[in-house]
């Protein structure tokens, strides 16, 4: 990991999977949380608020491609042509995966899943192109309106830049006559 602070020298280091490659890293919407998959056939959930420890350690049926966080923490693993999604996985440790989805036939294998900000939501993409599939609890169901709101009309935007630039604004050079200016 690095900061902008520190120029080309990392900050920290981890040897997330001893015998094999790291072969996906994702990050909790909270930054307190990542998950990584490697060559061999596991995956993890690390703390990385103390001391990047590894609270829990998974085995999967094959070496996972990819993994990504949902905005209320459930995990998705893709390996081969099939998606498992793990949920509460920083809170406790779990046995089974709480949803698992086959896309088409046993030859496609899955390159990438994401899932949607705010939506029920999980794109997967694919040598054939993309599927999605929809994960009860994936989203959340009130977005916060001082971040980036995706559902956003042109007048709530226009609206927001006003109330942005007069924030800026002192007070004392606010003045409801046209013709006078400061």
């Amino acid at each position: 990991m690095w900061t902008p602070n520190m120029g080309s020298k990392p900050v920290v280091k981890i040897l997330a999977h001893l015998s094999a490659p790291v072969t996906g890293l994702a990050l909790s919407r909270c930054g307190k949380y990542m998950a990584t998959t490697g060559k061999d056939s596991r995956f993890k959930i690390w703390d990385i608020r103390s001391q990047y420890r590894c609270l829990y350690d998974y085995f999967t049926p094959s070496p996972a491609t990819s993994c990504d966080f949902s905005d209320t923490g459930i995990v998705s693993l893709a390996f081969g042509n099939e998606v498992q999604l793990w949920k509460n996985t920083p809170n406790e440790k779990q046995k089974t995966p709480y949803m698992k989805h086959r896309v088409g036939r046993s030859g496609i294998s899955i390159n990438c899943v994401k899932f949607a900000p705010y939506e029920d939501v999980l794109g997967m993409s694919h040598a054939e192109g993309y599927s999605s599939i929809v994960v009860p609890g994936a989203g959340l169901s009130n977005f916060d309106t001082y971040e980036a709101n995706p559902f956003e009309s042109g007048s709530q935007r226009k609206e927001k830049l006003i109330h942005g630039l007069l924030e800026k604004l002192d007070p004392n050079t606010i003045s409801l006559k046209v013709n006078t200016i400061g």
